[in-house]
Order: C-alpha cells, then structure tokens, then sequence
C-alpha cells in the first residue's frame, strides 16, 4: 500500500513497517522454536499451559502476537497506523479498508496461540527452563516491540 502511493511518505511508512515487522516475526519465531525445541512439537495445541510453564516465554510470544495483531501500545499498532495514513492521505480508502480488514481477520489467527498458553491448562509440574543467552536475546527483541510507541521518532527519522 505505501509503495503504491508513489510518494515519500508511503516509502518512509514501507520501511518503518517493514524493520517492525522483521523483530516482531523474528521474535515469534525464535520464542516457537525455543519451546519447539524443549516440547518437540510446533503444533499450537501443545503450547497449552505454556504461560504456567514458563510466563516469561508466554508473555515474551503475547507480546509478539499482539503486536502482529496491531494492537496498542506496541510496535505493530504505530507500524500498521503509520502506513495506512498516507494511504488515506493519498486518497485510496478503500485500499486502506481492506488493509484493516486483513488486520482484523489476523486476529482469529494470533488469538488461538494465545488462548492455549493462558487459558488451557496443561501438566503445570512440567517447567520449561531456557538458558540466558536465549532469554536475554528474546528480550532484547521483545522490548523494542513493547516500547516503540513511547520513541518511535528516532526510528522514523
């Protein structure tokens, strides 16, 4: 949508979602193959109890997941706002209509993960314990997500 305006503002916003997008999905990645990797298995299912069995890697992937929704506070709501609103300037609508209705459909998708981590409960004797390398690298990637809406100008600059 913000190529296809053909204007800086359009380009500006296509980066600025796109660097979000990029540690949004890195983080949910690396939190789905770190506990891939402990329960053996990348079926949503299995993720029950997960935020009992380790909340650090639950609120880590809510914090991910909710912002792939575009959710406020966090970096995916300034990312998706900041791309439709050229759109909307620029006089495409409807074009930004359907973006938002693609946003809202995802939601169905990003809330099943969620439902199974918090509100499924599973075998909670069962911990999950990842290393600190892991954890700090996680996090490094989750606090840009959570804080972007507080200085996102630097990055927009």
């Amino acid at each position: 949508m913000g190529v296809m305006i053909l204007n800086t503002a359009g380009i500006e916003s296509v980066l600025f979602y796109f660097i979000a997008y990029l540690i949004m999905n890195f983080g949910a990645f690396l939190v789905i193959q770190l506990v891939a990797n402990k329960i053996g298995s990348e079926n949503v299912n299995d993720y029950a109890g997960l935020a009992y069995k380790n909340p650090y890697m639950a609120i880590a992937l809510s914090i991910f997941l909710l912002s792939l929704m575009g959710m406020p506070p966090f970096a995916g709501f300034v990312a998706k706002l900041y791309l439709f609103t050229p759109v909307i300037e620029a006089g495409y609508v409807g074009i930004a209509i359907i973006g938002v209705l693609n946003s809202v459909i995802s939601v169905f998708y990003y809330a099943k993960p969620l439902r199974n981590m918090f509100l499924r409960q599973t075998d909670t004797s069962e911990k999950l314990v990842f290393g600190r390398v892991n954890m700090v690298f996680l996090y490094c990637l989750v606090l840009p997500v959570a804080l972007l809406i507080v200085r996102f100008q630097p990055f927009l600059e």
